[in-house]
């Protein structure tokens, strides 16, 4: 930072400059020679403190505007966003009727994951989720299908959905992880069995198993379930994404959003 403008001023030498010059001055006209000598200085430091300040400033609004609120570089928020729109322009087979979608941080890194279903009335797995893992922002990832009944629900900032399929008396729950090493995106934590003799969802099932892991191998007891699950969510809420006929306002996929960053 420049101080007085790289401009010394020494009152001494100055004042010692008028008496070689043989110019007469009074005592008090040398005080007054120091006091504005001071005074210039102070107030070129001060204008030119302000002037770096100004300029500090202009450089952190210039980096704030590459930047989103989460302090990732907006360009490469708007590389992925686009990474997800040539995705899905390649595979129209995922949203060729009526799609919905939202933009939210369901994995652990600060790129928005893009997630999607139709809005017919489906019991099948209907809902997708786009999304970058393992810090490549490179290849976008396809994770899914989930959900029945065109819902499912997710952790945000954890990668970990929660399914359930409620079918003939059969109520099972599902947590699983995003991942790339899956051909589907995700695997299978844990999950929980429930069977209702008379269908009546709201009694008490008639049967109940726990299993950690995909398949049913490791059979565990409710408490050691439950106090996995804690482990893996804690005292984070789950979001639910519910797209039949699209009760809840998202926005609509189309080829206007892909062209446009999904309205980011």
């Amino acid at each position: 930072m420049l101080v007085g403008c790289g401009i010394n001023l020494d009152s001494d030498s100055e004042t010692e400059s008028s008496i070689d010059s043989s110019v007469e001055i009074s005592s008090a006209e040398a005080d007054e020679a120091v006091s504005e000598s001071t005074s210039d200085e102070a107030t070129s430091e001060v204008t030119s403190d302000e002037a770096a300040s100004e300029s500090a400033s202009e450089e952190a609004d210039v980096s704030e505007d590459n930047e989103d609120s989460s302090g990732v570089d907006d360009e490469l928020v708007k590389k992925c966003l686009d990474g997800y729109a040539q995705y899905l322009k390649d595979h129209t087979d995922l949203w060729e009727t009526e799609a919905v979608y939202d933009l939210d941080y369901i994995n652990d890194d600060d790129i928005p994951d893009l997630i999607f279903g139709d809005t017919m009335a489906n019991h099948a797995s209907n809902i997708y989720i786009l999304t970058y893992l393992d810090g490549n922002y490179d290849e976008v990832i396809c994770c899914g299908a989930f959900g029945s009944y065109d819902a499912t629900q997710y952790y945000p900032r954890l990668g970990i959905m929660r399914t359930s399929d409620t079918s003939m008396g059969c109520d099972t729950q599902y947590y699983s992880e995003l991942t790339s090493e899956k051909e589907y995106g995700y695997k299978t934590l844990c999950h929980r069995y429930y069977y209702y003799e008379e269908a009546d969802y709201e009694e008490e099932p008639d049967e109940s198993k726990f299993y950690l892991g995909e398949g049913e191998d490791n059979v565990v007891t409710q408490e050691e379930y439950d106090e996995y699950v804690n482990e893996l969510v804690g005292d984070t809420q789950p979001t639910l994404f519910y797209t039949y006929n699209n009760d809840y306002g998202y926005k609509y996929l189309t080829k206007e959003a892909l062209d446009n960053y999904f309205g980011w």
